[in-house]
């Protein structure tokens, strides 16, 4: 099983299970299905303590799916440098 910790560094590394969790209607089974040991109370609670002031708006709004049951997260998605215009 994946610590809370473990599994979210791979979904900030992952654009397809962040757009997998942005889809899940249940955060729960989300986790049970990757094998995580948390539940989506304390998940929920990590991730928002990780990402606190670490995303710009847009990047949080992007990044932001539907709240399970009132809880509320933001993954950050890896920036990637783009060449000067």
């Amino acid at each position: 099983m994946k610590t809370m910790e473990e599994f979210y560094k791979e979904i900030t590394e992952s654009k397809a299970l962040q757009e997998e969790l942005q889809q899940a209607a249940d955060l729960e089974a989300f986790l049970q299905q990757h094998d995580c040991a948390a539940d989506a109370k304390k998940f929920a609670a990590f991730v928002r303590t990780q990402s606190e002031g670490e995303l710009e708006d847009d990047a949080a709004a992007a990044a932001a799916g539907g709240g399970w049951k009132g809880l509320d997260y933001h993954i950050p998605t890896p920036v990637t440098p783009q060449a000067p215009v």
